[in-house]
């Protein structure tokens, strides 16, 4: 197995990590510096959008032309054309009570057509993060509350469960990834995996073997996970604050962070701020 970089820039909070498939094309976010990325899968072509917002995600639309970006006061539709500011269609809000909320990480149901949603408390003092599901025409569904920080989500192939992080832990929810089954009128919820390692679970991601990745923030490792718990591997990075990870074929894209680190640390850790790829992942 080969690390190398895919992006050598310094994202700040590099995340959001998506494979897509329509296109051949890598996309990741720099939610502090409100920027969105789009490059061929070697790396060539990048585009850059700047935002109105922070942003966590960035997702294909339905329509098969926009893309869902989540924002930091809800998710939006945009048009993201080659050297064009985006055009934005808001589908919610999310902070309206609670100006510290803002939107986190996003996925996508299997067909495509549903977008699932995580949030959280910015001050990170109040279980005020929630999980959602988004119809394409912005009907909103809630699917579990009581996050500081809600992540990931990972979707299953039949949308029957989702995969969600609580990446900070308080008295009323453990750290760790948590299992919520859809198929009952109410949905399912249990701790999956327990957080025993040195940093926090961030974003989640599913294979196409239908394994669970891991980006763990404060560390370098990405761990990899079955979806009965069972940790399988970890794999540590020339990168601190490892974010999420989006897997391709024999290949994984990664996103990192450099917020925060120190020049001792960047030293150790050069790569970090980065994208990386790695090459050889059996």
């Amino acid at each position: 197995m080969q690390i190398n970089s895919f992006f050598a820039g310094n994202l700040q909070l590099g995340e959001g990590i998506y494979y897509d498939q329509r296109h051949n094309h890598v996309w990741w976010v720099d939610i502090l510096e409100r920027r969105v990325y789009r490059s061929s899968t070697d790396g060539s072509d990048l585009q850059v959008w700047q935002t109105p917002e922070l942003v966590g995600f960035v997702l294909p639309h339905p329509d098969g032309v926009r893309y869902w970006l989540g924002l930091k006061s809800g998710p939006h539709a945009a048009f993201l054309r080659d050297q064009q500011p985006p055009e934005l269609e808001r589908l919610d809000t999310v902070d309206t009570d609670s100006p510290q909320i803002r939107v986190n990480d996003g996925s996508l149901s299997a067909d495509g057509q549903s977008l699932f949603v995580t949030t959280m408390d910015m001050e990170v003092k109040h279980p005020l993060g929630r999980v959602l599901c988004y119809s394409q025409q912005g009907k909103a569904t809630e699917l579990s509350t009581n996050f500081l920080i809600s992540n990931g989500p990972a979707v299953s192939a039949t949308d029957q469960v989702i995969y969600v992080a609580e990446s900070e832990g308080h008295a009323g929810r453990q750290k760790g990834v948590y299992q919520i089954e859809l198929n009952a009128a109410t949905p399912i919820e249990m701790l999956l995996i327990e957080w025993p390692f040195g940093g926090s679970p961030d974003g989640v991601s599913m294979d196409a073997s239908g394994t669970l990745w891991i980006g763990e923030y404060g560390t370098n490792c990405i761990r990899q996970f079955t979806t009965q718990g069972s940790l399988l591997r970890t794999i540590e990075l020339p990168a601190l604050n490892v974010t999420k990870v989006a897997s391709v074929g024999n290949q994984l894209y990664v996103t990192s962070a450099a917020d925060g680190i120190s020049d001792d640390q960047r030293r150790q850790f050069p790569m970090t701020g980065h994208v990386l790829v790695l090459d050889g992942v059996e």
